[in-house]
């Protein structure tokens, strides 16, 4: 492959540069053309060359770089696939490859050694609080764990973590799930399966994330999962803003700072988001404050059921002599908390779209599904008056449907990708040299699609690769799978994710056989969330009555 790049090339540059000097040379002779004439020629030199070398051009394995422009015709071209065609060049390179585009050049990677290079080894000097910042700031805050380094990202690490791996967050965040699944979640379904329609699964899961995370994040019932499934502003704004963003990581930055000054296109939607979430969040705020007074510290250490606003605005009061921290921090704490939950609805729609093109595999969860069913003691018979069919014991036991949803993520990771910036001259582990400010791209979405870590089958839907002899799921590396980042910059909400998800997807399976209508297009949006473009729209048709027997509903 690189033989035949290696001859086409070069083969193609030598006719541009004949063409070009050829046509120099006609301008300079000429100098008595008119401005029209000169205007047409100089186009004509741009433009002829493309025109007879497309076909060799768009034939090549890499992108082809043109005077003035750059590699921008190959990015333009593959736009709309543009998680496969990254994949397809890293895959090809080795796992790295810089883009040269006129604006910008930006090292793409998925290579393993890299990403832990730049995630722990050197940490310190891969940073975000520079390009990235500027990007994101007027959406995300000042405050986002995102987007700070240093001494302050250690800070808001250390309390996010002790806030999320807490025994009150913890009995308070499987409160609310269970509440959710079966109070919210299923009523839905219900409807939708006993009047045979057809509903946007997708919507559904983004519904029950938001209202979830809100719950146990925030102490706040948004209420967007209903069965009227009512307009929400927030949850739109929320959307509309994080799309908008990520259209600002491949523009120049002189084209969405000028959109933003006067207010125009998607910038329009990046300002209104804000706004809309900052009223919605101001009222939550208030609330959580109000509540805090009903908490004390011991309640904390004694494990009192707590959400997680009230934790945070409970340690922050204590570290600063009781001054209860500032709105903004609040403000930017939170909208950050609620960003992260919704990784998990794009998370679900995924999976049960690959179930559905897998009915083998789907087969199989259900199996196990039932398997745990058989076992529970009369206790946990459909008399037992328990709101959930399932308890924690029982979804750590649902060691496939784990494995599943892994191989899910590794397929369509929620967030595809990621950025740093280099602080000072580096070299990454592949020789790839950056000088200060260099820009590295990360691509998770093809880090778990590398042949070289995954071999030849990386795009096949095979939970089983997670699966070792003793029917455990196995631990993969966090820098070959970085679906939860890795080093210091790890979620520190993984496990929360997968009791979300697991609860959410044996609840539904348990009961509904969910099918895809046939020949939708399910492709992915473009955005800092790997979501469905054109929504899921499922059928729904209960389980036989011999599988709910058992006691699923």
């Amino acid at each position: 492959m690189w033989a035949k790049l290696k001859v086409e090339q070069p083969a193609a540059m030598d006719l541009f540069e004949t063409l070009w000097i050829q046509i120099m040379q006609l301008l300079s002779n000429n100098i008595g053309f008119s401005h029209e004439m000169a205007a047409f020629i100089f186009i004509s030199c741009i433009f002829i060359p493309m025109i007879l070398l497309s076909r060799t051009i768009w034939k090549m394995e890499l992108p082809f770089k043109w005077p003035l422009v750059g590699m921008l015709p190959s990015l333009l071209w593959n736009f709309k696939h543009l998680h496969d065609w990254v994949t397809h060049l890293l895959n090809f390179t080795g796992g790295t490859f810089i883009i040269e585009l006129p604006w910008m050049n930006r090292v793409l990677t998925a290579d393993a050694g890299n990403l832990e290079y730049m995630l722990k080894t050197r940490f310190h000097n891969f940073v975000k609080n520079n390009y990235l910042n500027n990007v994101l700031r007027d959406l995300f805050g000042d405050d986002s764990i995102l987007l700070v380094d240093g001494q302050y990202f250690k800070h808001l690490s250390s309390l996010t973590i002790s806030a999320l791996t807490s025994a009150s967050f913890r009995d308070y965040s499987i409160r609310s799930i269970i509440s959710l699944v079966h109070h919210r979640l299923i009523p839905v379904l219900q409807s939708a399966s006993d009047e045979e329609l057809i509903i946007d699964l997708h919507d559904v899961f983004r519904r029950f994330s938001f209202d979830l995370t809100c719950s146990y994040g925030l102490g706040f019932d948004p209420n967007s999962l209903l069965p009227n499934l009512p307009q929400l502003p927030s949850l739109i704004a929320l959307e509309e803003g994080l799309e908008a963003c990520m259209h600002r990581l491949v523009m120049p930055a002189f084209c969405w700072r000028t959109l933003r000054f006067f207010g125009l296109g998607m910038e329009r939607r990046v300002r209104g988001a804000r706004k809309t979430m900052n009223r919605f969040l101001g009222e939550v705020i208030e609330s959580g404050k109000k509540n805090s007074v009903h908490y004390i510290l011991d309640d904390y250490a004694e494990g009192r059921p707590m959400d997680f606003l009230s934790i945070i605005i409970l340690r922050e009061k204590e570290s600063n002599n009781g001054i209860l921290p500032s709105d903004d921090f609040l403000r930017d704490f939170s909208f950050n908390f609620i960003v992260a939950g919704q990784t998990t609805y794009v998370a679900l729609s995924w999976f049960f779209w690959l179930l559905d093109q897998h009915r083998d595999v789907e087969e199989k969860i259900v199996q196990e599904i039932q398997s745990i069913l058989i076992q529970r003691p009369k206790s946990r018979e459909p008399s037992d008056p328990s709101p959930s069919p399932f308890s924690m014991e029982e979804i750590k036991e649902m060691k496939y449907l784990q494995a599943a949803l892994s191989e899910s993520l590794r397929l369509y990771p929620s967030t595809p990708i990621d950025l740093v910036e280099s602080a000072e001259d580096d070299v990454l582990p592949d020789g790839t040299k950056l000088e200060r400010g260099s820009i590295v791209v990360y691509f998770i979405s093809s880090a778990c699609r590398l042949k070289s870590v995954w071999g030849e089958d990386c795009g096949e839907f095979k939970p089983e690769r997670w699966i070792n002899d003793r029917k455990a799921v196995k631990a993969k590396s966090e820098f070959r799978y970085p679906v939860f980042n890795g080093g210091p910059r790890r979620c520190a909400g993984k496990e929360l994710a997968f009791w979300q998800m697991k609860w959410a997807a044996a609840s539904v399976l348990a009961r509904y056989e969910v099918r895809v209508v046939e020949r939708h297009p399910v492709v992915p949006k473009f955005g800092l969330l790997l979501s469905m473009k054109h929504g899921l729209p499922v059928s729904l048709r209960p389980r036989t009555p011999a599988f709910n027997s058992l006691g699923a509903v």
